[in-house]
């Protein structure tokens, strides 16, 4: 480690008008230079603080700041995670908004009068956080967005189902057991799996996460077709009116198989058709060689009319063929091949119109945005 400059904190405390804050290393700093605590502390209009790499020196610092940052974010010292009791290290933090924690561990107090509550915080983040999902339910009672990365509600099967956010709107999840481990069951409007669904257990846990928050908009990526669990996601959600969905090819990645793209639309496409979805973008990644040097022809005359006249509710389309991703780096949107259309019915026949992505796109925005309603039965308004 560098030693601290000795000048630093005194540098710090003069700037008076500073706004963000972020520093690196942050336990190593705070113990190193003990004026560099009293200087963090006296800032007053910060508004945006991340600490990286911190410990109970950095707790101590948050709770005592003079700040009342709307944002705040820290990641803590893996290898000794930060205690956060009943999140009384927060306690003088009236105006936030959005919380970020990694590697956490919140203890639930014994005792009621010492829990706290932030009604005006919005947006929670939590990544390799331990802690009961109660405890933050009672904490950020008007969470509208959160985002869960390996969580752990400190039991092996997750925590009795107590209580809930009413006003949750975007609902991310990296792993299909954090909602295992946390059982979302309030309605949301946007839910948003991360990391690729390949097995069958994982499959699982995502039927029970879509059915206990049914989504308005469903965003995630299948290696299987998992016929099963789309019957129940159409039959167990009536709301869902919209899907973004990456096929992933499981010969290329996960050992031999067939096509997902053929098996998907063989079996999982009868079942979309008694759904009310309006909107469908289809990533397409690892489709064979031969079939991606005639792509034009698969795309336009296969599959993109066969989704038109199998799914009745649909109005917009999009597909994607995405080039296999080389040394884990996703291929950026120019390497990507996208086609977009509107569906309209003409004298009772159904015809795809092709439409520039901006349009497309301006589509899937606002039907993630909670200013769309599900009991809306045509976009077309969106797409002139």
């Amino acid at each position: 480690m560098v030693p601290v400059d000795p000048a630093f904190p005194d540098v710090l405390r003069a700037a008076h008008n500073l706004k963000v804050l972020k520093i690196r290393e942050t336990e190593f700093l705070l113990k190193q230079s003990p004026g560099l605590s009293d200087a963090i502390i006296s800032l007053s209009k910060l508004v945006s603080v991340d600490f990286h790499f911190g410990g109970d020196a950095t707790a101590l610092v948050i709770h005592s700041m003079q700040s009342t940052p709307r944002r705040l974010a820290v990641e803590f010292i893996e290898s000794t995670p930060g205690v956060l009791p009943s999140f009384t290290r927060l306690s003088n933090l009236p105006n936030l908004h959005s919380l970020d924690l990694h590697s956490a561990r919140i203890i639930e107090p014994t005792e009621p009068d010492v829990r706290h509550s932030w009604p005006s915080a919005r947006e929670l983040r939590l990544q390799s956080c331990s802690g009961s999902m109660s405890v933050f339910v009672q904490a950020f009672p008007n969470l509208r967005v959160l985002s869960l990365s390996n969580v752990s509600s400190g039991t092996s099967q997750g925590e009795p189902i107590t209580a809930c956010w009413p006003r949750l709107e975007k609902l991310s999840a990296r792993l299909p057991r954090d909602l295992e481990q946390w059982r979302i069951t309030c309605p949301v409007h946007y839910l948003l799996y991360g990391n690729a669904i390949t097995y069958g257990d994982e499959v699982e846990n995502v039927c029970l996460g879509i059915r206990n928050s049914t989504p308005i908009v469903l965003s995630l990526s299948i290696v299987a077709t998992f016929v099963q669990c789309w019957t129940n996601i159409v039959k167990d959600n009536p709301r869902l009116r919209a899907l973004h969905l990456c096929l992933i090819d499981r010969g290329r990645y996960y050992g031999p198989g067939p096509c997902n793209l053929s098996a998907w639309m063989d079996h999982v496409l009868p079942v979309l058709g008694e759904s009310k979805v309006m909107f469908l973008r289809l990533e397409i990644v690892g489709l064979p060689p031969v079939e991606y040097r005639d792509v034009d022809e698969v795309i336009a005359e296969r599959y993109s009319t066969r989704l038109a006249s199998e799914v009745p509710a649909l109005q917009c389309l999009a597909l994607e063929i995405i080039p296999n991703p080389a040394d884990n780096i996703w291929p950026t949107e120019s390497q990507r091949r996208g086609w977009w259309w509107q569906i309209i019915n003409d004298n009772g026949t159904r015809k795809l119109v092709s439409i520039p992505r901006r349009k497309g796109m301006r589509v899937q925005d606002y039907m993630t945005s909670v200013a769309f309603e599900p009991s809306m039965t045509s976009i077309e308004a969106l797409l002139h």
